[in-house]
Parts: structure tokens; sequence; C-alpha cells
């Protein structure tokens, strides 16, 4: 490949992260800290060597979706920042560490903490209790006032359309959902930290109570308090570090199609499909030659 591929100057040289699960006793400041602390922990750095600061999607009007700001950790840490960036329009959850391999392959930073932080369950038990207590829920703005006239009130809910067209198309079955499902079950029963680590069997998965026809309560994406982090490194800079870094070969966030899950022109393709056609343009690399995948399944 002749052209540099510049993200090849960034690398990953840390990670951490801190779980709360089903528990509304820790803030998402603090588990964002948590994880922040762990990640330096890994990488061998100090938080003084920290220069830039990413996120996604830096505001939401979910609730949960991202209940910490760039600036409550760079208050919290007494950071100073080279760069900085959260955009909620962006290349979805791996946009901050695309941002922030884009900051250190610019020079514009060394070492990028790239965050992203949930209180979903949180907020749902304050809503629970919103709702018992009588209060009446604010006004639907935004692409949801398009969205919940027709009864859509999760994400649940248009995947679910996206997974009807896919059965009416290709003949997918929720079987074949299920093996999913079960699949992710037993990759997690691996790791000591996952919060589900009972088996998941077929028959479970068929008499699981229906969410939103066809995805029962496997398919879907459960609501938990989190934060993850990545440490972002130029090249150079991550290579006297505690752990051998992990390069970027290639990235990418193309997206050709309509910005919106519901309005593709082919609706069981997505997006996904135009950022992987761009992404093996930037690798001399081929499918074959990927011996592990990490493949976001929120919904089956």
């Amino acid at each position: 490949m002749s052209r540099e591929i510049l993200e090849r100057r960034a690398a990953i040289s840390g990670v951490g992260l801190a779980l709360a699960g089903r528990s509304t006793e820790r803030t998402p400041l603090n588990l964002t800290l948590d994880a922040i602390f762990e990640a330096l922990t890994d990488a061998g750095l100090r938080d003084s060597d920290i220069d830039g600061l990413s996120s996604w999607p830096g505001v939401s009007v979910t609730p949960g979706m991202a209940p910490v700001s760039l600036r409550e950790i760079k208050e919290a840490l007494g950071l100073k920042l080279n760069w900085f960036a959260a955009s909620p329009e962006a290349p979805g959850q791996l946009s901050a560490v695309m941002n922030a391999a884009m900051a250190v392959a610019s020079g514009q930073a060394r070492h990028v903490v790239c965050f992203r932080t949930l209180s979903q369950y949180s907020e749902q038990v304050k809503a629970r209790a919103t709702d018992t207590a009588g209060e009446k829920p604010g006004r639907v703005t935004g692409l949801m006032s398009w969205i919940r006239p027709f009864n859509g009130l999760s994400a649940a809910h248009p995947l679910a359309l996206v997974a009807m067209r896919h059965m009416y198309q290709y003949g997918t079955t929720r079987e074949q959902l299920g093996a999913i499902a079960i699949n992710g079950r037993e990759n997690a029963r691996l790791n000591p930290r996952a919060l589900y680590r009972e088996p998941l069997s077929l028959e479970n998965y068929l008499a699981a109570r229906m969410i939103t026809e066809p995805l029962c309560l496997f398919d879907c994406d459960a609501p938990i308090d989190a934060a993850t982090v990545v440490i972002v490194s130029r090249w150079e800079a991550a290579q006297s570090l505690r752990k051998p870094p992990l390069r970027i070969e290639a990235m990418s966030g193309a997206l050709y199609g309509r910005n919106s899950w519901d309005q593709f022109e082919e609706l069981t393709e997505m997006a996904a499909n135009d950022a992987g056609r761009h992404l093996w343009q930037r690798t001399d690399l081929k499918p074959a030659d990927v011996d592990v995948a990490n493949l976001y399944d929120g919904f089956s």
C-alpha cells in the first residue's frame, strides 16, 4: 500500500473497566474515574501524562447514555489538555478511539483517555420512581418525536423491524438469532467480570418473554451502569510503557446511506457494510488474516 495510513501512528496502550452492573450505589463520575485509574495502571502512566480526552456521545437526550462530561473528568483529575473532543454526531461508539487516533497521529496529543460511561440502569430506576409518583413526563422532541407516536420506545423497536425484514428476505429463524445470544453468553462465561455467567440454552432462549417481535429478552441490550476506558497513545510514545502497545492497523467510519436505522435503502445492511468496505481499502490484510473478532451484538 503506497500511501501512508495515518492511524498506524497510534496505538492502544492501556484499558480499564469499572462495572456496577445493576446497582445504583455508585455515581457515573466515580465509575469513570475508577476505570481511568485502572487504565493508567495498565499502561504504566500517570494522570499528569494525559494531554487528550475523548468520549462518545458527549451529550445525549437519552437518560444514562452520556452521564459524564469531558469537563467533569478534566476538573476531577486536574488535567492539562492539548486536545479534547466528544460529539453525538460521529461514527458510533468507536468514534472516541478514532478521534483520539487522529489526534495523536497529527501531533495534537501524546496520550488520550477515551471513555464511555453508562448509567442506564440507575436512570430506569429513577424513571420508575417518577412514574409511581405520578409526575408527567416531558414532551418528546427531536428524532424521537417521529418514533414515539408509533410506540417506538427503545432501540429494540427499530431493530425489530430490521430483524423482521431479514427473516422475510433471507429466511432467518428465531433459532438462528438464538445461536447469537447463546454464543455471546458462552464467551461471557469465560470472563470473571461478566454480569451474566449462567449457561443459556436454546430452550431457555425460546421460552423467554417477547420484547418486540421477533426479539425476545435475550436478544436485547441489558441496561447497566459501567464505564470503559481505552488509552490511545502516539506509537513512539507507547514503546516505553508497561505493556507492548496494540498498534492500530486500519479504521473506518464510512457512511454512504441514510443516517437512520429505519431509512436505509437496504434495511438489512445498515452502516457497517459501508465502513467495512472502506476499512479493507486501508490495509493489505484480508478477512482470512483475522483470527479474533470482537463484534458489538447489542441486539441479535
